[in-house]
């Protein structure tokens, strides 16, 4: 794990409400800007890993194009909440996006040493 000034964090299920599509649009804009950044996956906001969300049965535009472009903008430090995971019934391989599983104390190292931290 390793130091970064910017650390986004995504705690919110990504079709409950606009914070995922907002706070992906934001990491997005960061990363154009070659930001030494991070991605955090806590609580619901695991939910956003899963692959083949039907996004449009409930109308609502899919979030996984988004989150695909990731690498593509120099975003590739990626890391979910293992016990957010576990909570959910939810398998690490499962996931669309290659994340680094933290524990509980890890998580509390990775916030404090960012120098920005915003909360999606």
């Amino acid at each position: 794990m390793q130091p970064c000034d910017l650390l986004f964090i995504f705690r919110h299920s990504p079709y409950g409400s606009s914070l995922g599509r907002e706070g992906l649009e934001a990491a997005l804009a960061a990363g154009a800007f070659e930001q030494n950044m991070a991605i955090l996956f806590l609580d619901d906001g695991v939910f956003q890993l899963i692959s083949n969300q039907a996004a449009e049965a409930i109308q609502r535009k899919s979030h996984q194009k988004m989150s695909a472009a990731l690498p593509l903008f120099g975003i590739d430090t990626l890391y979910a909440a293992s016990d957010s995971l576990k909570a959910r019934n939810l398998d690490a391989d499962a996931t669309t996006l290659d994340v680094q599983l933290l524990s509980t104390d890890e998580i509390r190292t990775l916030m404090n040493s960012a120098k920005t931290v915003l909360s999606f």
